[in-house]
């Protein structure tokens, strides 16, 4: 498994790589992904994070106060 340095909001930290065929996410799939796998620390309220690389091929609404994300695709 190849290792790359990530740049997170708190650190650089080596994690490993994936190339992802496609993913789907509601009725919408998206091809030649690349995926990162790191652990998160247990105090973590995060199970995964979606990153950048996926979300800017969407118009992003954040609902924070009813808990949604809307995603349009660009």
């Amino acid at each position: 498994m190849p290792k790359k340095k990530l740049t997170t909001a708190s650190d650089v930290t080596l994690v490993s790589h994936y190339s992802l065929d496609a993913i789907r996410i509601g009725d919408i799939e998206l091809k030649n992904i690349d995926a990162y796998s790191l652990k998160f620390p247990e105090e973590s309220f995060s199970i995964g994070v979606i990153g950048l690389n996926v979300l800017r091929q969407f118009d992003v609404e954040l609902l924070f106060s009813q808990k949604v994300v809307r995603l349009k695709k660009l």
